[in-house]
């Protein structure tokens, strides 16, 4: 995770401590690493284009738990990570949650594939630790977009990473046994696996949280040089 943007160095609008949504404004010079980050994530050049971004953003300090985006709503903003752990997931048939996706690398877009068009979320977005991130009211980012090109591009990459990423996870749980989806997320998303619950990984990869610790006892089994138990792990 990225800590170039500690909640110390916000300036805090006074709102209650049982708030689980925190809203600040920035400094100048945070303000310019926002503009450096976003520059440096998606190539932005155009400086006139970068400082209407950053006029109509709003940063906001969540708690873990909080909930972005709901299933069947409709988002009114786009957010982008600035430090913290976001799940996406969605409902069973039977009720039971099924994660989708992880975000945690700051610059990136929660929820990209977000319709533009007023449309319900297919996934709710949750925090999974305390986060800090910048929101852009939907109806302002397609009235920019019109305005500069390269919003229009930047929300095309972002389009693009996600559906590879979601390529990636979907070839990752037909093709693969359990042990090899395990290696699979412990390669694609390093350093995730230490700050998210069991459950939450196990979902993701299709497997049981049973699956999951014995996936896990044998990896620590390996590493002290011992043989491996003899019990496979399977996939649900």
């Amino acid at each position: 995770m990225n800590e170039i943007f500690p909640r110390s160095e916000y300036t805090k609008h006074i709102y209650p401590r049982r708030r689980s949504r925190v809203i600040y404004s920035m400094g100048d010079t945070h303000m310019e690493k926002f503009k450096k980050l976003l520059q440096q994530r998606y190539q932005l050049t155009d400086t006139r284009m970068l400082c209407a971004l950053a006029d109509n953003i709003t940063f906001q300090h969540l708690d873990k738990d909080v909930k972005l985006i709901v299933e069947g709503e409709t988002a009114a903003n786009i957010y982008f990570l600035l430090s913290g752990i976001v799940r996406g997931f969605y409902y069973s048939e039977n009720g039971k949650e099924i994660t989708d996706c992880f975000v945690y690398e700051s610059g990136d877009i929660i929820a990209s594939d977000v319709p533009m068009n007023n449309a319900p979320s297919l996934i709710t977005e949750e925090t999974l630790i305390p986060c800090e991130i910048a929101a852009l009211p939907i109806n302002k980012i397609q009235e920019l977009m019109s305005l500069y090109p390269e919003i229009t591009q930047m929300y095309l990459q972002c389009l693009s990473l996600n559906l590879n990423r979601h390529r990636e996870h979907k070839i990752a749980l037909s093709r693969y046994c359990a042990a090899t989806r395990y290696r699979w997320m412990k390669r694609t998303y390093p350093g995730l696996m230490d700050q998210v619950k069991k459950k939450h990984i196990a979902s993701f990869l299709n497997i049981t949280p049973q699956t999951m610790s014995n996936l896990r006892k044998r990896e620590r089994t390996e590493q002290f040089g011992m043989a491996p138990d003899t019990d496979h792990a399977g996939a649900k």
